[in-house]
């Protein structure tokens, strides 16, 4: 009977966590652009039958034609084919592949740790954590990189695979998750962080790193041979166009990067995605990289267990934090990729302590408490988010409201987050004007040129022409606004307005802080 418990509970609530999730996928969080840019791409992709394609809404904003992402964009075409294409669908991409996330981490702790009680203890930990339920409900590639990232972690560790297939299946993975986003060369530096501390501990031979090297840097060329075939010379434009999203270029620049990041993450300051209080997550995080080599070094004499265990997801931690500084690219959607290691530290330092068969009782009190404790913290984070929004209107209201105001056959120019009220293929998204003296254009021109009906202008665009040149990364250089402010009070008549306190404010901090409006306008003929 006890076995038969042991067995049922994991799948049990795996299924209960999934279902629950489930039916409230469009309530947390609020829908980022990001999401519906990536929706966007993907049916452009499913309409044309190519990757070769770029959106169809940036038709002046740079883009570049790139192969680090066929992966991604065929698994939500395949959901889009069979659940239908939505925030929702996209989203439910997410959330298949975070639980199966947990599949793995739950089978690395359970060959990790001692019992069944802690395992199931360190799931839920990682389950119910504010940033990878943020990350599991969130239609972006960042859980998909998880999953690849914790089941390398598994192989790479030992705990799942061992042998000759390891060193190539953690050469697939890697290769796999270039297809994801290029944000997967975090795998490789776990990877290659894992291998090189096993190969010290003499667990595994010289030849199997250098075959992970060799099979991935070859994948990785077949990659740029690839992108070339797409688009002849890709990589320097997806350099340059990396260059304006931040990535730091020199080595200064990457470590003040680094600093900020994290001094930002702590402080809870960013811009328009949610940040959540992941303060003891860090603290963890800063404690185990500085002192685990102390703790491992001076216990190594009574027992190489503590050792070993410790030392493998802290190169995990160290090798995600080096990949970071290495891209300089500082997303703050990327720290969901250290909480499953900083979580499998403190459950392997707490069955390492009390491992003696007297202590036993201490890791099994321990594993009650994280259970009563672990969602009791997450609602009180699901509670606080909730509270500081206190002006709400759901994102499938907004597009209700608008569809009442603006007929099937415009065509708009309004910010990304309305495009689901649209055709996207008559959609252009605002972010487009700030590069029209690039292109030598006026805003007229442009109205003009795309024979554009309405234009659809949230309240924050007023906010962040007030404060620039503070926000001005959202939608590139403010500069444009009063030429269209002008062109609006001269060539359109407002047709429609409502409050709409989450989505007319895309930054967080002011987001659902007051009834934001915003309006529609129709371009006189």
């Amino acid at each position: 009977m006890k076995k038969t418990i042991k067995r049922i509970l994991p799948v049990t609530a795996l299924l209960a966590y999934f279902i629950a999730n489930l039916v409230t996928i469009m309530d947390f969080p609020t829908i980022h652009s990001d999401e519906l840019w990536l929706k966007g791409l993907t049916e452009e992709m499913i309409r044309k039958s190519s990757f070769s394609v770029t959106e169809p809404f940036y038709d002046l904003y740079p883009r570049v034609v790139h192969p680090f992402r066929w992966l991604y964009h065929s698994l939500e075409a395949l959901f889009f084919t069979i659940f239908g294409s939505s925030a929702a669908t996209s989203r439910m991409l997410s959330l298949v592949a975070a639980s199966l996330a947990l599949i793995v981490f739950y089978r690395i702790l359970s060959k990790t740790l001692q019992g069944w009680l802690l395992p199931i203890a360190g799931t839920l930990t990682l389950a119910l954590n504010i940033q990878f339920l943020y990350s599991a409900r969130f239609g972006r590639q960042d859980s998909i990189i998880l999953l690849l990232l914790v089941t390398a972690y598994g192989i790479a560790s030992g705990a799942m695979l061992n042998g000759r297939r390891a060193p190539l299946t953690l050469a697939l993975i890697t290769l796999l998750g270039i297809g994801v986003h290029p944000n997967s060369f975090l795998i490789g530096m776990t990877v290659a962080s894992v291998l090189i501390v096993r190969l010290f501990m003499k667990e595994i031979r010289l030849k199997d790193l250098v075959s992970y090297f060799i099979v991935t840097g070859a994948g990785f060329a077949a990659y740029i041979a690839a992108g070339n075939l797409m688009n002849p010379g890709f990589l320097t434009g997806y350099l340059k166009f990396g260059e304006s999203l931040g990535i730091e270029g020199s080595p200064i620049g990457r470590l003040e990067g680094f600093y900020w990041f994290w001094y930002k993450l702590y402080h809870r300051i960013g811009g328009t995605y949610d940040l959540f209080d992941i303060r003891i997550e860090i603290v963890l995080m800063i404690a185990s990289i500085l002192l685990i080599p102390l703790l491992a070094l001076a216990m190594r004499n009574r027992g190489s267990g503590i050792f070993n265990m410790t030392f493998l997801p802290w190169s995990a931690i160290l090798g995600i934090n080096l990949g970071l500084l290495v891209i300089g690219r500082y997303n703050q959607t990327s720290v969901v990729f250290l909480i499953p290691f900083i979580i499998l530290v403190l459950m392997t330092m707490i069955d390492k302590i009390l491992e003696s068969p007297e202590r036993r009782w201490l890791a099994a009190a321990t594993s009650i408490s994280l259970l009563v404790l672990v969602p009791s913290g997450l609602y009180g984070g699901l509670q606080s988010y909730s509270g500081s929004k206190p002006y709400k209107l759901s994102f499938e209201a907004m597009i209700d409201e608008i569809d009442g105001i603006v007929s099937d056959d415009s065509v708009v120019l309004g910010n990304l987050n309305s495009i689901d009220a649209f055709d996207g293929q008559r959609f252009y998204d605002i972010r487009n004007l700030a590069f029209l003296e690039d292109n030598g254009m006026t805003i007229e021109d442009y109205i003009k040129e795309r024979g554009i009906t309405v234009i659809l202008l949230h309240e924050e665009m007023d906010y962040i022409s007030k404060t620039a040149p503070t926000w001005d990364f959202l939608y590139g250089s403010g500069t444009y606004m009063d030429e269209l402010l002008v062109y609006i009070s001269e060539k359109t008549e407002l047709i429609g307005e409502f409050e709409n306190p989450l989505y007319a404010m895309r930054i967080t901090r002011y987001s659902g802080t007051y009834p934001w409006k915003t309006r529609i306008y129709r371009v006189r003929p």
